[in-house]
């Protein structure tokens, strides 16, 4: 078990997404520019960032390693991100870490 944190210093609402092992979204609501926010999760499990347009901002994989807490922080000069609908998970080979 770990906790990751999302900082959103986008100027966009992002909607946080879960991927399950079956590769389903589970949305875990919706970041404002400046917020954060802390998540339980557990190693391994991948969470996405999707802006207003259905953009995939940040995909992030928790780490298996949680002697220090994670931080995940979206920046928006910093765009690896494909442009996908927010209802298509992304595909966990296309993972971009931080």
């Amino acid at each position: 078990e770990t906790h990751i944190t999302f900082v959103n210093l986008t100027r966009s609402t992002l909607e946080i997404f879960w991927l399950d092992p079956d590769h389903v979204s589970h949305s875990y609501g919706k970041l404002v520019p400046g917020q954060d926010r802390s998540q339980h999760t557990y190693a391994g499990h991948v969470w996405f960032l999707v802006d207003p347009q259905g953009k995939t901002r940040a995909i992030f994989e928790a780490p298996t390693i949680t002697c220090m807490p994670s931080v995940f922080t979206v920046n928006p000069s910093i765009d690896r991100s494909t442009s996908r609908s927010s209802t298509r998970a992304p595909d966990p080979q296309e993972l971009i870490m931080p």
